[in-house]
């Protein structure tokens, strides 16, 4: 998360075109290459047997992060149907494949490298072919004036997104240091599908965040705002429709599809709902900023997100148990959430 540097979402909220396509893929080039080594250096220091099974993973990885980028540009470029090709061709196909090759050669390696052989052949023969197609020109550039301007203008961003991920990391770790392997276990069951949300949320970023920007760079902020408003009442609507479900069915679900014992983390569910519901509100305003191109107040509501995460879990556990990290990621939610509005609305 970190190494990727929130380009792929400054590249799609680029309506201005401030930075070249090529600025953008020096930069990843070189944070794919990390990618790609640094997982590789450790693994033969540690465990060199599995060496030769990591080397497809981490290529399969580095292509990934080239993909992703190719993403940004044909966002801001409005061709998001090629985007959803490449994600159906690279999600479902390649899998498929894997299972098949897996199958007939019951050889894992072998099976790896045909998933990589897949995601190279698209990022090659679909992917930077869609971007060429947007106008962009697929080169590194040279001018370190350039890179290191994007570096600077991205880099709140990015550490903006790192803070994000790390926001629903440290609750688990508090969960267990404080009341144990059971609570854990319980808390994780939960957190599924906190986790399982987190696609729904980047693709409403996805989908809206460049449409957005569009609108921005064009001047039109009773457009911008209207559209926003819409997006909001959408993610509110959703919001409640799962704190209903959550509320309706959700004891029984813990209990078919966790064991019967895991019905008693429903009221730490209802939480993590109410969270969910706070979460999409907090996309959609977050995403709005970033079309505004605010990335140092994004990067300053999830660091003060961030620090508040700490003694709210802490408390939140020490007061109330278990239901009392669910209450404290809300709360931290529900701050990031107000922040970011406060944010959006000052100008």
């Amino acid at each position: 998360m970190l190494l990727r540097m929130g380009l792929r979402a400054n590249l799609a909220t680029d309506a201005k075109r401030e930075f070249n396509f090529s600025t953008f893929l020096t930069i990843r080039v070189v944070s794919a290459i990390v990618l790609f080594v640094a997982p590789l250096l450790v693994i033969a220091l540690v465990r060199p047997e599995y060496l030769v099974l990591a080397v497809p993973i981490a290529l399969m990885n580095a292509t990934e992060s080239l993909s992703d980028l190719c993403y940004g540009g044909l966002q801001r470029a409005g061709l998001v149907q090629l985007v959803a090709r490449s994600m159906l061709l690279r999600g479902p196909a390649a899998l498929l494949l894997f299972g098949i090759t897996l199958y007939v050669t019951r050889d894992a390696q072998i099976a790896f490298w045909a998933q990589t052989a897949v995601w190279v052949s698209i990022q090659l023969l679909h992917d930077f072919p869609g971007v060429r197609r947007s106008g962009e020109t697929i080169a590194l550039d040279r001018d370190w004036g350039r890179i290191v301007a994007l570096l600077r203008n991205t880099a709140f961003l990015g550490l903006g997104q790192f803070f994000a991920a790390l926001q629903t990391s440290l609750p688990r770790f508090f969960v267990e240091a404080m009341l144990g392997t059971t609570a854990m276990a319980f808390f994780t069951a939960v957190s599924v599908l906190q986790r399982a949300t987190i696609s729904l949320f980047n693709t409403l970023e996805q989908a809206i965040g460049w449409r957005l920007s569009q609108i921005w760079a064009s001047g039109n902020r009773d457009r911008f705002f209207s559209m926003l408003r819409k997006m909001l009442a959408v993610a509110v609507g959703l919001g409640i429709l799962g704190m209903g479900l959550a509320w309706a069915i959700g004891e029984p679900f813990l209990a078919l599809f966790f064991g019967p014992e895991y019905a008693a983390a429903y009221g730490l569910l209802m939480w993590i709902a109410a969270a969910i519901s706070m979460r999409l509100i907090s996309s959609v305003v977050q995403t709005a900023l970033t079309a505004q191109r605010r990335f140092g107040s994004f990067g300053t509501v999830q660091t003060i997100a961030l620090i508040v995460t700490v003694p709210f879990t802490y408390l939140g556990i020490q007061l109330y148990g278990l239901e009392g990290a669910g209450m404290a990621i809300l709360a931290t939610v529900t701050l990031r959430t107000a922040v970011f509005t406060y944010f959006l609305l000052r100008d």
